[in-house]
């Protein structure tokens, strides 16, 4: 395993590293030195972020049983096993970290393997060298915010466990279906970004057409109904051309 931090170090610094609360731990899997330069060229790494890497998926899983992660970023053509395979290994090994699966292929097909086989997104070597970092951050935020019992939304506090959404000030609330609970949750953990409805359906229903059906403009609107006729705020979620997002002063606060 190696730990890039402007320099290498001995994986088993880690055990004595003093990682503060904002720092990442990334770990990176590719068939060798060079992908992997490649990868974290492309990642854009801050200097408050540990960055450690496997060449092969045999030695991924050695180091996840050791430490932990905030996400895995995995290349698909491994010298032991392909990415889809080492994902189901990592996911029964009962490891929840964020997946992203990069792969030199192109095609609907691809991305559903890598979803089934307990990806959380599929990236493809073609598209604009920007989405990687994003889809980490993303994912990073996504899965930090899983884990949280309360989310703070401009005056609005968000209880993703209980599913209720309600006032700060005052005991009105909306109790929210799963499928509204994780349309709020996913669109809090973008930030302030548009989400588009086809990204909507592949995290909410699994979903890899292009085209979203209706049902999410029907859950859509049915949430920001139930929100409007029972919570003192409008706009909470903002229809751009190309999606949602959450208006400007229900931002989430981390």
């Amino acid at each position: 395993m190696t730990h890039i931090r402007k320099k290498i170090l001995d994986p088993l610094l880690l055990e004595f590293e003093d990682k503060s609360p904002k720092t990442l731990s990334l770990l990176l899997v590719g068939k060798d030195e060079t992908e992997l330069q490649i990868l974290i060229k492309g990642l854009k790494i801050k200097n408050s972020e540990l960055i450690f890497s496997a060449t092969t998926g045999s030695r991924a899983i050695d180091i996840l049983s050791r430490f932990s992660f905030d996400a895995l970023v995995i290349r698909n053509n491994l010298p032991d096993m392909d990415g889809q395979n080492l994902c189901c290994l990592v996911r029964g090994n009962k490891i929840s970290s964020p997946i992203i699966l990069v792969s030199d292929e192109n095609s609907s097909e691809a991305e559903i393997l890598a979803l089934e086989s307990g990806a959380n997104d599929f990236v493809s070597t073609h598209i604009n060298p920007d989405v990687l970092p994003a889809r980490i951050q993303t994912h990073i935020r996504h899965h930090i915010l899983s884990g949280r019992s309360i989310l703070k939304l401009g005056c609005l506090r968000f209880d993703p466990t209980r599913r209720i959404l309600r006032e700060s000030s005052s005991p009105n609330f909306v109790q929210l279906t799963e499928k509204e609970n994780q349309i709020i949750r996913y669109i809090c953990s973008t930030r302030n970004h548009v989400v588009t409805p086809p990204e909507l359906m592949k995290i909410v229903w699994n979903y890899h057409e292009e085209s979203a059906p209706t049902t999410l403009n029907t859950h859509i609107y049915n949430l920001r109904k139930k929100i409007s006729d029972n919570l003192s705020t409008e706009n909470f979620l903002v229809k751009e051309r190309d999606g949602y997002r959450l208006a400007d002063n229900y931002t989430l606060v981390i």
